[in-house]
């Protein structure tokens, strides 16, 4: 099964996705690191390198992606509950994000 891809993941994020499991996320890529870092540069406006949920809602309008990134996504992603993201949170909580989604997507096939 090919590997959905990170902008699949941030729409996943912006429908609800599928639940993410108290499991340990795989380990990222380079590839991963590469792409996310893309995003999180581009969603990162006042260029300080840390996501703020106001950041992440203007990337959401933009790409209308909804509300779910101002709520479920940033709860998802939050994984300290400090309000900010840095990029290696971005970056673990989108691979666990992938992870589970690709899971749920194999438990489906069968």
């Amino acid at each position: 099964m090919k590997r959905p891809s990170i902008a699949l993941c941030i729409a996943l994020l912006a429908t609800g996705g599928p639940a993410v499991a108290q499991t340990p996320a795989p380990k990222a890529t380079a590839e991963d690191a590469r792409q996310l870092g893309a995003f999180f540069k581009e969603i990162d406006a006042d260029r300080n390198r840390r996501l703020t949920k106001v950041e992440m809602s203007v990337f959401a309008q933009r790409h209308k992606l909804g509300v779910f990134v101002r709520n479920r996504s940033w709860r998802i992603l939050d994984a300290d509950g400090n309000g900010t993201l840095d990029l290696d949170e971005f970056v673990e909580g989108m691979v666990k994000l992938r992870a589970e989604w690709t899971a749920e997507q194999k438990a489906k096939a069968k």
